[in-house]
Formats: structure tokens, C-alpha cells, sequence
């Protein structure tokens, strides 16, 4: 389900049950997982790859040559820079900025993003 207001790349491959709230903006060669949510204004740059059931905050902006595991989470704002490689399960919190790999199962936050010893609780 995809909000009249955003745009998608022709190149780009959309599972099934990916929804995109309004004001996304979806580049060229991208692929999205099936399940996953990209909520109001996220950007998600050329060459991406997003995994299977992930959540993209509001705001969300993805640069080029990223790949997001299965079942991550992107808090608000956050902000993901090139060539990045995020694992499964992972949580961003609120305005991080992400610099370098993030391994799976793992949280980082801040600007720039650091991994914490304890996990953050979407809860």
C-alpha cells in the first residue's frame, strides 16, 4: 500500500505488505522486504537494500549503497550515510546518525551513533 503522495522509482521493488505513508520518497534500485512500514516523509536513496518486516520512523533518510536487515527498527530522524551495512534486529534510536557498520542484534544511538552495552526497549 503505497500513499498517492510518494514517489517510487520505476527500478524499485516493492514486497508484498510494504506500506509507505505520505511524502516517502523511494529512489532508483531499491528493494524493500515484504512487511516492512516506512512511515510518513522517509527517504530512502539509490542502491538500497531493506530487509523483510523492518519499521522506518517518520523522517527517516537512507543514503546510497545501504543494506538494513530483516526486522530493524529506524527511529525518528534518524539518518543513515553511505555504503552502510546494518544487521538484523537492530534498534536506532531517535537521531542518530549512523557512520559505520551496526552489527545484528545489536542499539546504537546518538550523533554519531555509538553501540550500547544494554538494548533499548521499544516498549
Amino acid at each position: 500500500m503505497i500513499h498517492p503522495t510518494c514517489f517510487v522509482s520505476k527500478s524499485a521493488k516493492i514486497g508484498e505488505a510494504v506500506y509507505a505513508y505520505p511524502m516517502c520518497n523511494i529512489d532508483k534500485n531499491v528493494e524493500i522486504g515484504a512487511g516492512t512500514l516506512l512511515n510518513n516523509s522517509v527517504t530512502i536513496s539509490h542502491d538500497n537494500h531493506i530487509g523483510k518486516c523492518c519499521y522506518l520512523s517518520p523522517s527517516v533518510t537512507i543514503s546510497g549503497f545501504v543494506k538494513i536487515g530483516n526486522c530493524s527498527f529506524l527511529g525518528t530522524g534518524s539518518i543513515i550515510s553511505n555504503n552502510i551495512s546494518i544487521g538484523e534486529n537492530v534498534i536506532i534510536g531517535i537521531g542518530s546518525v549512523v557512520l559505520k557498520d551496526i552489527h545484528d542484534n545489536h542499539s546504537t544511538l546518538g550523533n554519531p551513533a555509538k553501540i550500547l552495552k544494554k538494548r533499548l526497549n521499544l516498549v
